[in-house]
């Protein structure tokens, strides 16, 4: 632009020159201006999106100058090319004068002495349309004299001058606002992605979208290339767009479309392009902002049913031909007990026929990226923030020690990280002790009765207590064991009467600065048996820095606490600087920041891809009971593999993601000599590295089949639990039992017809417990039960986890097995 200006001025300035070295630089120009105008009008009408954003930033100005200064010469250009096919087609004399016209000798002296150039008679009637009399009194003297005139005068003179501008500040006030929507061949088809919600991680997501897919990259961030990422909220544009500006670079920002409007009216959603985007995003609104949507899961899941009514109307429109893909739809919920329900609730038809639905939560993410992953990169940085697991370099089957996770804040955050650590925490020495989580909070009394409200199942069998700190005989109160209690309806789930749970709860009512707090946490400090970790989980920022650095002096000098977890919504800079520092000081080495909003935590398509395969190997198991017949490499064995996916109930999802989330802490616990500190928490990638590495894991798996057995059927017990499932009743039990038995007696048949019968009779009976209202599954007992109510059930667990290894190497070695 500013090229083509430079050179206008400067053939301005060469109309002094002599007439050859002028029409040069005429031509040069020209032909700048020629392409310039080209690209001009591309924009004005093919790329409204551009043409849009060049408006907003008010970059038009410069650019209208420069199309106005180039203008005449483009015209002489293109008369001096037709004057090369017919001599004089657009000569000065038949543009500029006509001699009957003179009226004296004086011009006509002037004119033989000093002939205009054609350029200059161009200038002549563009600069001054009201010489038209001078014009020749020929067909093409008139109506070339006539254009050239005109465009002066629009050009120039103003006659539109009003208009032009009216339009531009009109559309920059509509992009502004968020009014102005593109269609889709302005878009582009599966070139752009939708993002429903101007949430707080609207910028980790956006960056995510606009990552470039890589071909060799299996945990790509993205589900196809987006040119665009389109952002539908009800908030202020202005706002939305300053606060992108702060998270995405200037590039990334220029692709972001911004329309203004609400998430649940259909008109609106039905202008979105649905059907054309390569995924979609349902954030909802801020959940900071004016104390957040209290109506946020709702609507989304609102959002969610209208994108679908959308999306099957669509697809009746296009009568199938060429057919619509489901589209990705992520959908984020904020309380953990929305999000849960869709853990074990079965999306409606319409959403489940149109939609590919993945239900994610920012706490259960952040849980998971702590308690799992135990590692997070820092926003636009490499800088990495490692996260030692709950048990450290792992607990062998004879340890003495157990894992004790102490909670302080009952929020949002704090609720998730309990949860994920009850779905986890599960070792191999469960016989000698458990694992204990234990929740701080000022309210923990209330907080409790909505915890259990919410989690009965839990509380039915699991072992747990509260006490309240205010008073100091509650400090040593007694556990409520709901198995081993005299009254206890659920002994005959261990065949000796105990509590098979390797979880215990515990609720401390007080203010965490309390002095009864202190105390208690001063007891635990002791326990020279315990690997203690405290997450800090205090909405507050400053409240949770001051919490993590005030503890009493006994828990940092503690040789059994680990890194102290501190919860920090906005920004990880005050304990990263605290723990960078130089000062040597105990608790700042202790600290570790977590939960940032704008944290990398946001994807990882690794699990799915895990647990893709931990239900191949399940199906497997139960279709052949064979494991090293199935190659899971082969593409034609993985296409199968995603059919059998797509069929799975989202309950059994869930489990089969829970499954592949307890594989690094199963082989802390067997190869517990074999690992240093980087292995157990950046990505493990240092061990599968190692050479032989296949055959070290098979051997650790096949020593500890039993052991390992064991300790996935208690895993899996606290997660149906959670999931709402019940034990069987004693009567149910007995049922059951005497089918069992009645199948185990021909279970050397298994050919026969008279076993194929009573394994339908087994199968429909414990189909119809968990199938029925209550939700009952059988097999939620002590694993020496197992074989009583469901004798085949232990080959399950077995065959899972000798399945780690294959499942380990496609995914996290990228597929190469030595």
């Amino acid at each position: 632009m500013l090229i083509t200006c430079f050179w206008g001025l400067v053939a301005l300035f060469s109309l002094v020159l002599p007439q050859t070295p002028m029409m040069y630089i005429c031509c040069i120009v020209g032909g700048l201006g020629i392409i310039y105008c080209i690209c001009f009008l591309w924009k004005l009408f093919v790329k409204p999106i551009e043409r849009d954003l060049i408006i907003a930033k008010g970059n038009y100005l410069w650019k209208v100058c420069s199309l106005v200064i180039v203008i005449p010469f483009s015209l002489t250009l293109i008369m001096e090319v037709v004057n090369k096919v017919d001599e004089k087609f657009f000569s000065p004399e038949k543009l500029v004068y006509d001699k009957d016209l003179q009226g004296n000798d004086k011009h006509t002296d002037i004119y033989e002495n000093e002939p205009p150039t054609l350029f200059w008679t161009v200038y002549y009637h563009f600069v001054d349309p009201g010489n038209q009399h001078m014009a020749a009194r020929t067909m093409i003297g008139c109506v070339s004299a006539a254009i050239i005139a005109i465009l002066g005068i629009f050009l120039l003179n103003g006659l539109l001058v009003s208009s032009i501008i009216g339009w531009i500040d009109k559309r920059k006030e509509k992009w502004q606002e968020g009014q102005i929507r593109y269609g889709l061949r302005h878009l582009g088809r599966n070139r752009f992605a939708i993002v429903i919600g101007a949430n707080e991680i609207s910028a980790t997501v956006i960056k995510n979208l606009l990552t470039t897919k890589s071909v060799d990259d299996i945990n790509f961030k993205s589900e196809g290339t987006n040119n665009y990422v389109i952002l539908h909220t009800k908030r202020e544009v202005q706002m939305v767009r300053e606060f992108l500006s702060s998270h995405l670079s200037s590039e990334m920002l220029d692709k972001v479309i911004i329309y203004n409007g609400l998430r649940d009216s259909k008109r609106e959603l039905e202008r979105l392009c649905l059907a054309y985007s390569t995924e979609i995003y349902v954030l909802g609104e801020s959940e900071i902002l004016d104390g957040g949507e209290n109506y946020h899961d709702a609507t989304n899941m609102q959002c969610v049913n209208l994108i679908a009514d959308i999306l099957e109307t669509e697809k009746i429109k296009k009568d199938n031909n060429p057919p619509l893909k489901k589209k990705i739809c992520k959908v984020l919920f904020d309380y953990q007990t929305t999000f849960s329900i869709f853990q074990f609730s079965d999306i409606p038809s319409n959403v489940k026929n149109n939609l590919v639905f993945i239900p994610f939560s920012r706490y259960e993410a952040w849980a998971r990226k702590v308690i799992v992953d135990g590692y997070c990169y820092l926003e636009n940085s490499q800088t990495l923030i490692d996260y030692i697991p709950l048990d450290g370099q792992g607990l062998e089957q004879d340890s003495d020690k157990h894992v004790h996770f102490v909670i302080v804040g009952m929020s949002k955050m704090g609720i998730a990280m309990g949860v994920q650590a009850m779905l986890q925490c599960h070792y191999l020495n469960y016989k000698k002790t458990r694992t204990r989580i234990t929740f701080i909070d000022t309210n923990a009394d209330k907080e409790m009765a909505f915890f259990k409200g919410r989690y009965y199942n839990v509380f039915e069998l699991t072992r747990h207590r509260y006490v309240d700190t205010d008073c100091q005989e509650q400090l040593s109160s007694e556990w409520i064991d709901p198995v081993e209690s005299e009254d206890s309806k659920w002994k005959h789930l261990s065949s000796k009467g105990k509590n098979f749970i390797d979880v215990e709860l515990e609720f401390i009512k007080g203010e965490i600065e309390s002095d009864g707090v202190r105390e208690y946490l001063k007891q635990i400090s002791n326990d020279s048996q315990s690997k203690l970790t405290i997450a800090i989980c205090l909405t507050q920022t400053h409240q949770a820095v001051a919490a993590s650095l005030y503890l009493p002096i006994e828990i940092y000098k503690s040789e059994n606490l680990q890194p102290i977890w501190v919860y920090q919504r906005e920004s990880a800079d005050i304990i990263m600087n605290l723990y960078n520092t130089q000062q040597p000081d105990l608790r700042y080495k202790k600290i570790r920041p977590f939960g940032m909003l704008y944290g990398e935590y946001m994807t990882d398509r690794k699990v799915y891809l895990k647990a893709l395969l931990a239900n191949g190997a399940y199906v497997w198991n139960g279709e052949n009971n064979k494991a090293d017949e199935m190659n899971m490499a082969v593409k034609s064995t993985y296409k199968e593999l995603r059919d059998k996916w797509k069929t799975l109930i989202i309950e059994h999802k869930w489990s089969n993601k829970y499954f592949v989330d307890s594989i690094y802490l199963k082989l802390r616990s067997i190869l517990k000599n074999q690992l240093s500190i980087s292995d157990t928490t950046y990505g493990w990638e240092n061990l599968l590295k190692k050479e032989n590495i296949l055959k070290i894991l098979q051997e650790a798996l096949t020593v500890n089949e039993e052991i390992l057995a064991e300790c996935e059927h208690n895993r899996w017990v606290m997660q149906q639990l959670i999931m709402g499932f019940n034990p069987c009743n004693m009567e149910q039990d007995k049922a059951l039992m005497a089918l069992n038995k009645a199948l185990k007696e021909v279970g050397h048949k298994k050919q026969s017809k008279e076993y194929e019968e009573r394994k339908q009779r087994f199968r429909n009976c414990k189909d119809e417990y968990k199938n029925g209202p209550e939700r009952i599954h059988p097999n939620i007992c002590s694993y020496d039960h197992l074989d009583d109510v469901d004798y085949q059930a232990k080959d399950y667990d077995k065959f899972l986890n000798s399945a780690i290894p294959s499942i380990l190497i496609l995914v996290d070695g990228h597929g190469i097995i030595k």
